[in-house]
Order: structure tokens, then sequence, then C-alpha cells
């Protein structure tokens, strides 16, 4: 399955697929798009079972270095929280600067083509 790197609804993958765009340099992250959950999580850098783009924390703030498990029905991650600029697209206007985000250096769960999840939920 390819991901053209916009908003789309896999058919093969019940699930709808994009693109966030992180950092100073910009880096493409595929996502699911989850109407079930709140926070964004991405792969870091060093995470050793991680298919796909990871995303270099180094230029990212720390909010909070302590690691912590989330859970998203299948998947389990283990990372830490940090702050930067995201973009849902190319456009300046799509862009949140100082977004929190968790970064996991361990998962189970998340598998190709997906590389992170984007929780669009309020508060859950």
């Amino acid at each position: 399955t390819t991901i053209d790197h916009d908003l789309n609804y896999a058919v093969v993958l019940p699930m709808f697929l994009g693109e966030m765009r992180m950092g100073l340099e910009s880096k493409i992250l595929d996502l699911v798009f989850d109407t079930g959950s709140d926070w964004l999580v991405v792969p870091d850098i060093d995470c050793v079972n991680c298919d796909g783009q990871k995303f270099d924390n180094s230029e990212s703030e720390v909010v909070n270095d302590e690691l912590s498990e989330r859970l998203y029905g299948s998947a389990a991650l283990l990372g830490s929280t940090y702050r930067t600029k995201v973009c849902l697209g190319s456009s300046s206007s799509s862009c949140v600067q100082d977004f929190e985000y968790y970064s996991f250096i361990e998962q189970t769960g998340i598998n190709s083509p997906i590389e992170g999840i984007l929780g669009m939920s309020q508060n859950h």
C-alpha cells in the first residue's frame, strides 16, 4: 500500500491516512488519523522496532523526559513528551508552533504503512 501524502481513506486498510510535517526540517511522517485518541504520537529516531520514517527530537523542546506508556487498542508505546512545530501540509497556515507530542522509542502494534498516530479527539 502506498500513501500519496494527502489525507485519504485506504480501502484495503479501513482507516484514514495522511501526513504530518514535523520540526524545522518538515520531516514527513505517515499517520493514521484517529478519532478515538487525543495525542500526536510519532516514532523516535532511536526506536529499534519501528518501520518507516522516524523523527529526530534533538531540536525539539523536552516537556517530560520520563518514560511513560501509552496504549491504543492493539498498540503499546513507550516514550516521552516533546514540543515542536507541526504542519498538516506544506502551507505555513497549516502549522502550529510548540505543539506537544509523544515520541516513542519502543512499540508493538504499529505496522507499515503507518508510522504514527494523530489523535483527533478532544481530551479523550
